[in-house]
């Protein structure tokens, strides 16, 4: 009987926040690694820390700029030529922005669409077939608690998040329908102090800096967590995924007002 490979976790967005302790949680695990991302630096500099922290796995980079149209499918065709067979999606790559929707570039807010939903949804199936032929396949995609909501400043960014949510459900019911018992998580944080925030222009933003704020890698072990329970969504902190039963019944109207009253201390 053949020896299964050891699994190999393909992150993107995996140089730093969310991702690059995402990647210490599966390399801790013994599962190899390819990190993609658009910031080559970071990305020669994740492969340093991680390989020096975890001899045993192959820490494989590969830099792509997703928000390109054929972003996804250039990280397929980087996969078959080096031989490298995915077991585990994770798809955390994202931009956000902070800003009435009248004042925002309309560019970066095109681009911030292509990156959180468009190369998302492509990533997805360009390596769920992968996925679903490994025994030890999964997915993980980074949704957050402004998908539960409308969220005025965040409009698009709350927008583009509600789809990773409801796609990455959805894709779970399919699947386990089909006979599919792999873990596919939606990973729904508050704000996370990260290096996304001075990107997404979101320093001024309460939700990095008030009590619901969290730290990269309390996400990334929640997340781990969740992700070997099979569950199929997870809200951090924990105090929050208590609520969100609550959260859910209430009229929208009220939701509004309280995500503006929240970003507005």
């Amino acid at each position: 009987m053949p020896t299964p490979h050891p699994c190999r976790v393909l992150i993107t967005g995996g140089d730093s926040g969310i991702g690059y302790e995402l990647a210490c949680q599966f390399a801790q695990a013994g599962c190899h690694l390819l990190l993609v991302s658009e910031n080559k630096t970071g990305l020669q500099q994740a492969q340093v820390k991680l390989r020096q922290g975890f001899p045993a796995v192959h820490v494989d980079i590969f830099t792509q700029d997703l928000c390109l149209p054929e972003g996804p499918q250039q990280v397929l065709d980087y996969t078959k030529s080096q031989g490298l067979a995915i077991d585990v999606l994770v798809n955390n790559a994202g931009v956000g922005s902070y800003g009435f929707y009248r004042d925002l570039d309309p560019l970066r807010e095109q681009q911030m669409i292509q990156l959180n939903v468009v190369a998302l949804e492509k990533m997805t199936r360009l390596f769920l077939p992968q996925v679903l032929t490994s025994t030890q396949g999964g997915i993980i995609q980074l949704a957050s608690i402004a998908a539960f909501q409308p969220v005025p400043t965040m409009a698009v960014y709350a927008a583009t998040k509600a789809f990773v949510l409801h796609f990455t459900k959805a894709l779970c019911a399919e699947l386990r329908e089909q006979g599919y018992r792999l873990p596919v998580l939606a990973v729904c944080p508050s704000g996370t102090r990260t290096p996304f925030v001075e990107r997404a222009g979101m320093q001024g933003n309460p939700l990095f800096s008030n009590f619901m704020a969290v730290e990269a890698k309390q996400v990334a072990a929640r997340t781990y967590r969740a992700y070997r329970r099979n569950c199929s969504e997870v809200i951090i902190p924990a105090w929050l995924d208590w609520l969100a039963p609550i959260i859910r019944r209430l009229p929208r109207r009220l939701l509004i007002w309280q995500a503006r009253r929240t970003l507005r201390q």
